[in-house]
């Protein structure tokens, strides 16, 4: 399910909130820039969620010396 986008009206009243103007001109470009970061949620959104189960195997050690004393 993609994001909601904000209609620039929204834009503006957020924009107010915070003690900033936007002009209805600016917050349609400013949403025309923000229009990647929204592709880019929804194609995280898209993804699945499970994540797969990764099989845990013992390792094999592989040392460059012998372990000796405290170290074996």
């Amino acid at each position: 399910m993609a994001i909601e986008r904000p209609s620039a009206e929204q834009l503006q009243v957020l924009a107010s909130r915070l003690h900033m103007h936007l002009t209805t001109e600016q917050a349609r470009e400013y949403l025309v820039l923000m229009q990647g970061s929204f592709d880019a949620y929804d194609l995280i959104d898209d993804a699945p969620d499970e994540v797969p189960r990764t099989p845990i195997t013992p390792g094999t050690r592989k040392p460059k010396w012998p372990a000796r004393g405290k170290e074996n």
